[in-house]
């Protein structure tokens, strides 16, 4: 039986489309990947980029025309590697990198305003942090000079302004006279810690500038007028953000400049980490989405026949070049308007729509302008997610109708019927949208966040609709009230309800059951092998699998590349045969991760003198650095918030077996305390106190954990007097953890009989009130670690423990303390700049430094 001629569908084999900006964007980042990891010098990229254009016209002339491309491809190469080391390496004599040091250091400086001041909302009073947080302004600024004695000499770069105080008159493209502190980049103190300095370099901002009063900042000239676009935007911008103050509720008016105008300084930490840990934190930073909605107003307008296709593409093009100049070229700003402006000119020139070949041209503009975008999650996640959808599209939206009688029944139903489908239809392709991005982002997500938020996939369909609404009407809020103020308050109350309905649909994804949980993540070869996989699978279409298939493959790679290595790495710490002590660096506080042998893991204390989120990412970071995510026993010494303050979410973020406290601590009726007991009860962490004479029963023979104080009755002193006392004995050596040990407390062990210890934390992070000289003659340490900041160390207790002959470490000075030891050694190693020193080793025949 033949088939019908207006039914025969014609086999065209499939054609792989050109994409020759796809493979100039990937040799182009890979000469700046290699730039970042080999550092070769200037020549080598000279020399090699002539010889490869030579190359390249040679073969052209040979009508070799792949080789020529190949050296065409590998000259873009040098050229980017060229571009990244001088981004990455050359910095002027009279840099301001020159004039800090690792310490801050007290300055005067002359600096040009060149960002709009943006306030930082303070945080919300908190009893965990016994420092309170203060309203803060940040302003980027160009320094011009530096005060040396009574003359100024010049210097040059980009610095972060702090100033610990509102600042509202201050206006970009001032001149103004700077007293504060200048403090380089932080470097990383712990292993697992996010790298500031990496972060700051790559935008070539290697100084920040902390001015703690108001009258530290003084103008030129106070009388002189400002002009230009950097004036106007600025005056624009704070007229904007009052309106959206004036006009929006003034609970939900922080989050409505934030996502109108990018001022998420204006919200809290605690609504900035609720979002994050709902997998909505895009929402936050105005991306693709932002402006795609904004933007998506004009072609409403030529859907409906208002005004022409053209005049639609042309008035998006405007529209997303002012909206991205008016929030300041921020970095996912850039990106998404990059990549609508080539969108919209490439419609107007009767060009196809998104592909891979603008996305790379896009790409490769954003790198232009910073070659360091290519190591920032935020580009990554951006290019990702649009690379995504370009690929995603047979899998997520419907092809045209070819039967034309369902045609004719789909056109011939009634209206109600056909605006469901429709909505219907575009419900499932924002569900489609929302999971294969989210699926494509959490290895990376992960890797960097440590953070997998399954509950994205039902908020983020969710809160589209409000997001959208709440945009449109953000949008009437900063166009109607300038000149019709009640129309602006109903363009007001819309934006608040939907704002309204966002953060309770937020609220509610953050009670969803695993809806988010935290983990060490996958490593960096694993997830550099997924999206190899992934860009290979997307340019080659003869590769690509069924939807399903692609589900399996997920998993396949969830199982192999990050389940089974972290079984692995757990069932190879049941095993182990040495013992691990790390003193974190927390500031001015105090925590030790204590590895046992046989895989159990013991923390000692949990905190630092300031937010407690600070000591929470150096404690986290360590812990997800040695894979570990389940904490037997979390010991806190005792009820000062600087030992104790970052428990509370780390008990969020990892289990936790048992809490040891003494008796006095669970007695005691701080605010601070209670919170902390609160959760640990809503958790159902069972709490057991510990006294002095008691031994903590480990799986490790070789290891004994033995309690020195407090007594059972106390000591009648202060917290400080009843700190938890730890001895902990293992292969030989002696290990003490004394707390904030002082007075009654400390005089109680110093009547105990004398005894010799390998390694001492200084009680009381070393304090004068610690008795320094009598504690080292006591324990006679062969090591003393001094938890402490710099800023708040004492430098006395230093110069008496090696008076005494004592080895001091210090975590402010040194980072995180590490010691091995085992039947057969004994290391102690530092954490300096992103690496492990050994400093030292140990044999029988005593103590040897390298």
């Amino acid at each position: 039986m033949s088939t019908p001629a207006e039914l025969t569908v014609e086999q065209k084999p499939v054609r792989i489309q050109p994409q020759p900006l796809v493979l100039v964007a990937l040799s182009v980042c890979a000469g700046i990947v290699f730039d970042r990891f080999v550092d070769c010098g200037v020549l080598p990229y000279v020399l090699l980029g002539l010889t490869c254009v030579a190359c390249c016209f040679f073969s052209l002339r040979r009508f070799r025309y792949q080789i020529s491309c190949a050296f065409l491809l590998l000259a873009w190469s040098c050229i980017a590697g060229l571009w990244h080391h001088s981004q990455w390496n050359w910095y002027p004599d009279d840099d301001l990198q020159s004039f800090t040091e690792a310490d801050s250091v007290l300055a005067c400086l002359k600096v040009k305003l060149v960002s709009e001041p943006r306030m930082v909302a303070a945080k919300v009073e908190d009893v965990l942090n016994p420092v309170p947080s203060s309203a803060r302004t940040r302003i980027l600024t160009q320094v011009h000079s530096i005060r040396d004695g009574q003359s100024w000499r010049p210097a040059t770069g980009f610095a972060e302004l702090i100033v610990h105080a509102n600042c509202p008159d201050l206006r970009s493209g001032e001149e103004v006279t700077v007293y504060g502190r200048l403090i380089g980049s932080d470097s990383t103190r712990n292993p697992g810690q996010f790298d500031f300095r990496v972060f700051n370099r790559s935008k070539r901002r290697l100084a920040r500038i902390h001015v703690y009063r108001t009258e530290g900042v003084v103008r030129e000239s106070q009388s002189k007028r400002l002009w230009g676009l950097a004036h106007v935007k600025s005056s624009l911008r704070k007229q904007l953000n009052r309106l959206t103050w004036k006009h929006v509720d003034p609970e939900r008016a922080g989050l409505a400049s934030a996502i109108l105008l990018g001022n998420r300084e204006q919200l809290t930490s605690d609504r900035r980490d609720l979002f994050l840990t709902t997998g909505t934190v895009h929402l936050l930073a105005i991306s693709g989405l932002h402006i795609g909605i904004l933007a998506g107003l004009f072609f409403l307008l030529y859907r409906v026949g208002l005004i022409r296709r053209p005049t639609a593409l042309l008035c998006t093009i405007v529209f997303v070049i002012l909206y991205a100049w008016l929030v300041e070229f921020r970095p996912p700003v850039l990106r998404a308007a990059i990549l609508i402006v080539l969108f919209c000119s490439a419609r107007l020139m009767g060009r196809g729509g998104l592909s891979y070949n603008l996305l790379a041209m896009a790409g490769l503009i954003v790198l232009a302008i910073n070659p360091m975008d290519l190591f920032q999650i935020g580009p990554q996640l951006s290019f990702l997610a649009v690379g995504s959808l370009i690929f995603c599209q047979p899998y997520i939206y419907p092809g045209p109708e070819t039967d034309p009688l369902k045609r004719l029944i789909k056109n011939t139903r009634p209206t109600p019927v056909r605006v469901s489908a429709w909505f219907w239809q575009q419900a499932l392709i924002t569900c489609k949208v929302s999971a294969m991005t989210w699926l494509v982002a959490f290895p990376l997500v992960a890797l960097r966040f440590h953070l997998v938020v399954p509950a994205a996939l039902v908020l983020n369909p969710l809160v589209m609709i409000p997001i959208a609404v709440a945009l449109y009407s953000g949008l009437g809020v900063l166009v109607l009230g300038w000149f019709w103020p009640s129309a602006a308050d109903v363009s007001g109350w819309v934006c608040n309800e939907s704002l309204g309905w966002i953060e309770n649909l937020i609220a509610g994804g953050q009670e969803i059951p695993a809806g988010h949980f935290w983990a060490s993540g996958p490593g960096e070869l694993a997830v550099l092998f997924f999206y190899l996989f992934v860009v290979v699978f997307a340019m080659c279409p003869v590769f690509r699998l069924p939807g399903r298939w692609l589900l399996v493959s997920a998993i396949c790679w969830v199982a192999l590349a990050w389940v089974l290595p972290v079984w692995s790495q757990s069932q190879r710490s049941m095993t182990r045969e040495d013992l691990s002590i790390t003193f974190i660096d927390t500031g001015h506080g105090g925590s030790a991760l204590i590895q046992l042998p046989k895989g159990q893991t013991l923390v000692y204390d949990s905190g630092c003198f300031g937010s407690a989120d600070y000591g929470l990412a150096n404690i986290s970071a360590v812990l997800w650095s040695e894979q570990v995510k389940h904490i037997d026993a979390l010991v806190i010494s005792h009820a000062d918030v600087d030992h104790f303050n970052s428990a509370v979410e780390l008990s969020r973020r990892f289990s936790i077996g048992v809490v040891y406290l003494s008796p006095m601590m669970r007695q005691s009726e701080s605010g601070s305390v209670k919170m902390f007991l609160d959760e640990l009860e809503r958790q159902r962490i069972p709490v057991r106190s510990l006294v002095g004479g008691q031994q903590l029963l480990t799986l490790s023979r070789p290891v004994a954990i033995n309690v020195l104080g407090p007594p059972p009755q106390g000591t009648a002193g202060n917290d400080n007097s009843d700190s938890l006392v730890l001895s902990v004995e293992a292969f030989g050596k002696r290990f003490l953890f004394p707390g904030d040990l002082e007075e009654e407390g400390l005089q109680r062990l110093l009547n105990m009989q004398p005894r010799q210890f390998d390694v001492a934390m200084a009680p009381h992070h070393g304090s004068p009130n610690s008795r320094p000289v009598e504690f080292a003659s006591w324990s006679a340490p062969r090591q003393i670690v001094i938890s402490a900041s710099s800023q708040r160390l004492n430098p006395l207790s230093i110069q008496q423990f090696e008076a005494m002959g004592f080895q001091t470490w210090v975590t402010g000075r040194d980072g995180a303390i590490r010691c091995k030891v085992s039947t057969e050694k004994f290391e102690m190693s530092n954490w300096i700049h992103g690496t492990i020193s050994e400093s030292g080793y140990f044999t029988d025949r005593g103590f040897r430094f390298n």
